[in-house]
């Protein structure tokens, strides 16, 4: 590390993310997506400044497959510490077109210093569950949870019943089934809860103190691929409020 690296401790900030359409005239029949990022390098009480390293957002791709895309890394040379934009043009096969799911943002600078966003992190970003078509939007694609992009804890009120809306993002020409499950590792009796045909969960009766809370998992399916399957464990916790 240089004298700037060594003495910076605070890490990058993602103050925005956008996936926009890009064409490129020389290539027409190829399907493009613009990311770019914005990104606050503070030097909050540092010595020095280092330049932006790594910025990764990883999704899950239209067959339910984990897929990172880098919009900068370590290979690309060291840049200006006050640059505050990133911007990459990424190409995607036939194969890879339908929708994707925002499910993680990482930003780290050359003195290692990193700030991670996903749904159970510290630190969470509007960006994070937002989903991206590449492609026509009839391509069959994996079913992805418009409100959640990954598992969760949910709090349920005593008196309230409802625990959540799981409404998954298909295809337009396809549609969802949803499904409950026990999860192995809790005893938590998922005959107490209810999901509509639009994906809203549900207790049958009023929670109560007496209510005991617990894991399950949901399941969305595509009806036109019953292979394309995506699944949360979601932890509800009863509270007194």
């Amino acid at each position: 590390m240089d004298a700037d690296q060594k003495y910076d401790t605070t890490p990058p900030i993602l103050t925005s993310l956008s996936v926009s359409e890009y064409t490129d005239a020389e290539k027409p029949n190829r399907d493009f997506k613009k990311f770019t990022v914005e990104v606050d390098n503070l030097a909050i009480d540092d010595d020095g400044n280092s330049p932006i390293r790594d910025i990764w957002v990883s999704t899950i791709d239209p067959n339910c497959r984990a897929v990172r895309f880098d919009i900068r890394d370590e290979a690309d040379g060291l840049l200006n510490s006050e640059t505050s934009q990133y911007v990459a043009t990424i190409p995607f096969l036939k194969q890879q077109l339908g929708n994707y799911q925002i499910t993680q943002i990482v930003v780290n600078d050359h003195a290692l210093n990193a700030s991670l966003y996903s749904q159970k992190a510290e630190s969470t970003h509007p960006s994070i569950s937002d989903i991206f078509s590449v492609g026509s939007t009839s391509i069959v694609s994996c079913p992805h949870f418009n409100n959640y992009a990954a598992d969760i804890d949910i709090n349920v009120p005593v008196g309230d019943t409802y625990v959540g809306d799981f409404s998954a993002t298909v295809s337009t020409n396809d549609s969802v089934t949803y499904k409950l499950e026990r999860a192995s590792d809790s005893d938590f009796d998922i005959d107490l809860l209810s999901i509509s045909e639009s994906g809203e969960v549900s207790f049958l009766d009023t929670v109560t103190e007496a209510t005991i809370g617990g894991k399950f998992r949901i399941f969305a399916t595509s009806a036109s691929n019953s292979e394309l399957v995506r699944e949360l464990t979601v932890t509800i916790i009863v509270s007194a409020e």
